[in-house]
């Protein structure tokens, strides 16, 4: 099967800042470099960014790529902070998420949140045949219903390599990725 995944991540700076902050800065990087490896995996992908932020979902699920040039540009855009009030919230995005019928059928959802409580309902679109969710922030989030939930320490490769291999199913050694279903080995 091949996976058309959706990274969606919350843009999360205070409004009174007007830029980047340091957080954000290093959340966006390891998200890129998550998406990155997917898409030398022969994952296509795209980025949604919701809250102050002037990203339209409807527009980045008909970016779909396998170019990781393009898909680290559409980061570099999408996951900008704007001093406006969120499109979505915490509250309604996975709502919005559940909605969506278009050719994803993965989830990489980034939560910055401190716990599950802030969303409204777990994801349970039939469409998303893998969904993994990435706590930023140590938070149990096993209520969204994600197919993997994964709490990341750090930003460094160790927690990189794990989400990618919970996207695309590969387990990593020293120097080489090895499909968990099957004998072929890739270099990395």
């Amino acid at each position: 099967m091949c996976l058309y995944c959706l990274f969606v991540t919350y843009t999360r700076c205070k409004a009174n800042l007007g830029k980047l902050c340091n957080h954000s800065v290093q959340e966006k990087n390891f998200i890129r470099t998550i998406a990155v490896k997917c898409l030398e995996n022969e994952v296509q992908g795209t980025v949604w960014a919701y809250g102050n932020t002037t990203a339209e979902l409807d527009v980045q699920l008909g970016k779909m790529t396998n170019d990781t040039g393009a898909l680290w540009n559409d980061i570099e855009i999408t996951i900008k902070y704007a001093d406006i009030t969120g499109n979505y919230s915490n509250e309604n995005v996975v709502s919005r998420i559940n909605e969506i019928n278009d050719e994803a059928n993965c989830l990489v959802f980034f939560s910055a949140a401190k716990n599950a409580n802030v969303f409204g309902e777990p994801f349970k679109n039939p469409n998303f045949k893998k969904i993994v969710v990435a706590s930023l922030q140590g938070a149990d989030l096993s209520k969204l219903g994600g197919h993997e939930t994964i709490i990341v320490t750090d930003y460094g490769d160790s927690n990189v390599w794990n989400i990618v291999n919970k996207i695309i199913g590969f387990t990593t050694t020293t120097s080489k990725t090895t499909m968990e279903s099957g004998n072929q080995q890739n270099d990395i």
